[in-house]
C-alpha cells in the first residue's frame, strides 16, 4: 500500500507538473491568438473598407448599366410592338387564307369523295358481273371435263375389250402357226435328213477323188521337178520351179474349193424359198451381204436343225435345252452365229452380227 500510495504521489506530482506546463503553454497560445485576432480584425477593416470603395464603385457602374438597359428594354418594346401588330395583321391575314383553302379543300373532297364512290360502285358492278361470268367458265368447263372424262372411260374400256379380243385371236393364231410350223419342220426335216444322207455319200466319194487327184499331181509334180533339176540352165529351172510352184498352188486352192462347194450343196435339193415368218428380216439382210449366195433354211446337220446356212456359216436360235456343239462346228470349218428370237427384230444388229462372224470365224 505503501508503494502504491508513492507511485500514486509521483504520478500526480507529474500530472501537476505537466498541468502548470499546459497552463503556460495556454496561456502563450491565447497571447498568440490574440495577437493574430487584433491583426486579423485590422486586415478585416481595411479588406471591408476595400469592398466599400468597390462596392460604392459596382454600383455606380450597375446604376449606369440599368439607364442603359432601361433604354435599350424601352425601345426593344417599341420595336416588339410594331412586330406584334405586324404579325397580328399576318395572323389575320393568314387565318383568311387558311378559311378559304380550308373551304377550297373540303370542296375538294367532296367532289373527290363523289367521284371515288362512283368509281368504286362501277368497280363493284364489273366485279360483280366478271364474277357471274367466271362461275359460268367454271361450270361449263367442270361440264366439258365430266363429259371427256366419261369418253375417256368409254374409250378405255373399248379399247381394253378390243386388246382382250385381238390377244385372243393372236394367241389362237400363234398357236394355229406353231402347230404348222411344227408339222412343216418335221417334214422338212425328213427330207433334209435324206438328202443330207445322199449328199454325204457323194461328198465322200469327191473326197476319194480329191484325194486321188492331190495324189496324182504331186507325182506329177515330182517327175516335173525332177526333169527341170536337169535342165540347162539353174535360173531356168528356177523359173520353171516357181511356174510349177504357183500351178501346183492353184491346183490345190481349187480342189479344197470343190470340196467345200460339195459341202456346201449338200443340200441344193431343198426348197431355199421356203422362208419362216420370222426370219423375213434375217432374208433381206443376207440377200445384202450375200447378194450372189443361196440361203438353205432349216438346215439340218449333226442331227441338230439351223435356221439358215449360207456359205460356210451356220445361223440358229438361242436354245438353252438343246444347245449346239460349237467346238465341233467350228473344227469342221463352220462359223456358228447364235441369235434370239428379239435379234431377229432388228436388221441392223443382224448385219453387225454377221459381220463381225465373218472376220472371226465364230459367235
Amino acid at each position: 500500500a505503501k508503494e502504491d500510495a508513492e507511485v500514486l504521489a509521483e504520478v500526480l506530482a507529474q500530472a501537476e507538473t505537466r498541468s502548470i506546463e499546459d497552463g503556460k503553454a495556454l496561456t502563450e497560445a491565447q497571447e498568440e491568438a490574440e495577437r493574430k485576432a487584433r491583426a486579423d480584425s485590422q486586415s478585416l477593416a481595411e479588406v471591408l473598407a476595400q469592398a466599400e470603395t468597390r462596392a460604392k464603385e459596382d454600383a455606380q457602374v450597375l446604376a449606369e448599366a440599368l439607364a442603359q438597359a432601361e433604354a435599350q428594354a424601352k425601345a426593344a418594346a417599341n420595336v416588339l410592338g410594331e412586330a406584334l401588330a405586324q404579325a397580328e395583321i399576318r395572323s389575320i391575314e393568314d387565318g383568311k387564307a387558311l378559311t378559304e383553302a380550308q373551304e377550297e379543300a373540303e370542296r375538294q373532297a367532296k367532289v373527290d369523295s363523289q367521284l371515288l364512290a362512283n368509281v368504286v360502285a362501277q368497280g363493284e358492278t364489273r366485279a360483280k358481273e366478271d364474277a357471274e361470268v367466271l362461275a359460268e367458265a367454271l361450270a361449263q368447263a367442270e361440264t366439258r371435263v365430266k363429259k371427256d372424262a366419261q369418253v375417256l372411260a368409254e374409250a378405255q374400256e373399248e379399247a381394253e375389250r378390243q386388246a382382250k379380243v385381238d390377244s385372243e385371236a393372236l394367241a389362237n393364231v400363234l398357236s394355229q402357226g406353231e402347230t404348222r410350223a411344227k408339222e412343216d419342220a418335221q417334214v422338212l426335216a425328213e427330207a433334209l435328213a435324206q438328202a443330207e444322207a445322199q449328199a454325204n455319200a457323194g461328198a465322200q466319194v469327191l473326197a476319194q477323188a480329191l484325194a486321188q487327184a492331190e495324189t496324182q499331181v504331186k507325182e506329177d509334180a515330182q517327175v516335173l521337178a525332177d526333169a527341170l533339176v536337169q535342165g540347162e540352165t539353174q535360173a531356168k529351172a528356177d523359173v520353171d520351179a516357181q511356174v510349177l510352184a504357183e500351178a501346183l498352188e492353184q491346183a490345190e486352192t481349187q480342189a479344197k474349193a470343190d470340196a467345200q462347194a460339195s459341202i456346201y450343196s449338200k443340200t441344193e435339193g431343198y426348197n431355199t424359198s421356203q422362208v419362216p415368218l420370222h426370219a423375213k428380216l434375217l432374208r433381206q439382210v443376207l440377200d445384202k451381204i450375200f447378194p450372189k449366195g443361196t440361203v438353205y433354211w432349216n438346215k439340218i446337220l449333226m442331227g441338230e436343225t439351223f435356221l439358215a446356212q449360207i456359205n460356210d456359216i451356220l445361223i440358229c436360235l438361242d436354245d438353252q435345252e438343246r444347245p449346239c456343239n460349237l467346238k465341233k462346228l467350228n473344227k469342221d470349218g463352220w462359223k456358228v452365229l447364235i441369235c434370239s428370237k428379239e435379234d431377229l427384230m432388228f436388221p441392223r444388229r443382224l448385219r453387225r452380227e454377221i459381220r463381225q462372224i465373218q472376220r472371226s470365224g465364230k459367235m
